[in-house]
């Protein structure tokens, strides 16, 4: 499970998730990462926000957004 801290003040919000990825089975091929998260403001208004949008509506679980690569590098 991810340890996950949020920090908020009238003009910004923090969020911090830490993950244990050393908890990850080994595997040939590395993971492949996409931060997404929605956001909605006091008034209602909506904004989508990611490393890399797909074309057209918001889709976060389109493999095109997938942009982060993660390798296990043992010792």
């Amino acid at each position: 499970m991810p340890t996950i801290i949020t920090t908020a003040a009238p003009d910004v919000f923090e969020l911090r998730a830490d993950l244990d990825l050393g908890a990850l089975e080994a595997r040939d091929a590395p993971w492949r990462l996409s931060l997404t998260t929605v956001v909605e403001e006091s008034h209602g208004a909506v904004s989508y926000w990611a490393l890399k949008h797909a074309m057209g509506k918001p889709e976060f679980h389109d493999a095109a957004t997938f942009v982060l690569d993660l390798a296990l590098e043992t010792t």
